[in-house]
């Protein structure tokens, strides 16, 4: 199979609401859309959400990146995944610049073969749970974004943590005190404790049934994050800490974690994440794959990875609700918190390309 085009779009789309976490606050979407054709007519779409905290791009970089290596791009076969993933490390910087690539190599190779990319990646299953998260709000915004998300038949809710405390363990308590028992609790403090605040509010919250707590100490102290995994009654699940196999690796070595995040914007696409998984159910460690504020075409991606592997337990793929438009039909589908997959080969869905006026475009 021969690419014979190359193009790349710049997106900017504001979010529904703002997206507060300990580390910031996201207002709009800024990413970068990846399309691949081909000699025979195929269209393969791949995805770039930067993050200068989490993959260290920025979307211009990312855009920038891709336009300069357009010409290697298109000599990479998308039927020898492997291969070709291996050389656009070599000559493609950035991981989610590098996920793009992969995403959009995999959606080819799916349409060649008339089969959806789950089941070239395993086949494990047809449907998963994901969980909705809510960003740091008041109490009152809490309470109320939790109860229309439960109307919407999620089960599983995850809390975004870190920025204080004494207000995080009340608002943890009163959250599952309002929903009662049926709704599955996860946190996620995106950095923001010490090793001793971090311990303070999973032994206050341990009687909320959290199911566990997301990366609650800085991405870079793995030594802190083994304090806290060993001193706390809740699971930890590393996240920002794990960008690659080899960070992955360290943390199975370390016992810094019970669990495991992945995301193919850190990971650098389905190949690497793919070999993540197996990696963690070899030390029998827990997966999940998660997202960030992404289109339709990256959650599309990681449900793919999620649905094909047995190793994976839990699924954070909401980023695309999050957005106020999207520029993608089909691919994944949400109903009463269970992520499905439209009919189709490849990633299964149709993107309509950006305009020229909010894209960056070259063959």
């Amino acid at each position: 199979m021969r690419i014979t085009a190359c193009d790349v779009y710049r997106v900017a789309i504001p979010l529904l609401q703002p997206f507060v976490i300990a580390s910031a606050t996201q207002r709009a979407y800024g990413g970068v859309l990846l399309r691949l054709r081909t000699a025979d007519g195929l269209e393969g779409w791949g995805e770039a959400a930067p993050s200068p905290i989490v993959t260290g791009e920025t979307p211009d970089a990312v855009a920038a990146r891709l336009l300069r290596a357009r010409r290697r791009i298109r000599s990479l076969d998308p039927l020898e995944t492997e291969r070709s993933v291996a050389a656009a490390f070599g000559f493609l910087r950035g991981s989610s610049a590098l996920a793009a690539v992969d995403i959009a190599l995999h959606d080819l190779k799916g349409q060649y073969y008339a089969a959806p990319v789950h089941r070239l990646l395993g086949g494990f299953r047809s449907e998963i749970e994901t969980c909705m998260t809510i960003s740091i709000r008041d109490a009152t915004e809490t309470l109320r974004q939790a109860g229309e998300i439960v109307s919407r038949g999620f089960r599983s809710l995850k809390l975004k943590l870190g920025s204080d405390p004494d207000r995080d363990i009340a608002r943890v308590r009163l959250v599952r005190s309002c929903l009662g028992s049926a709704v599955r609790l996860r946190l996620d403090a995106n950095q923001g404790y010490s090793v001793a605040g971090a311990l303070r509010v999973l032994r206050a919250v341990h009687g909320c049934d959290i199911e566990f707590c997301e990366q609650p100490v800085p991405m870079g102290d793995l030594r802190a994050l083994a304090k806290v995994s060993r001193g706390s009654p809740v699971p930890v699940m590393a996240d920002e800490s794990v960008r690659g196999p080899e960070e992955l690796l360290r943390i199975i070595q370390m016992r810094a974690a019970a669990m495991v995040n992945l995301k193919l914007m850190k990971a650098g696409g389905l190949h690497r994440a793919r070999q993540m998984v197996a990696l963690a159910e070899s030390a029998g460690m827990p997966c999940q794959v998660g997202c960030m504020i992404e289109t339709r075409i990256g959650v599309t991606a990681g449900t793919h990875l999620a649905l094909a592997c047995g190793g994976v337990r839990y699924a954070d793929l909401d980023g695309h609700l999050h957005l106020a438009s999207d520029p993608c039909q089909g691919g994944v589908f949400t109903s009463s918190g269970l992520n499905r997959l439209s009919p189709g080969a490849g990633l299964g869905l149709a993107v309509k390309a950006p305009n020229a006026r909010g894209s960056r475009r070259r063959r």
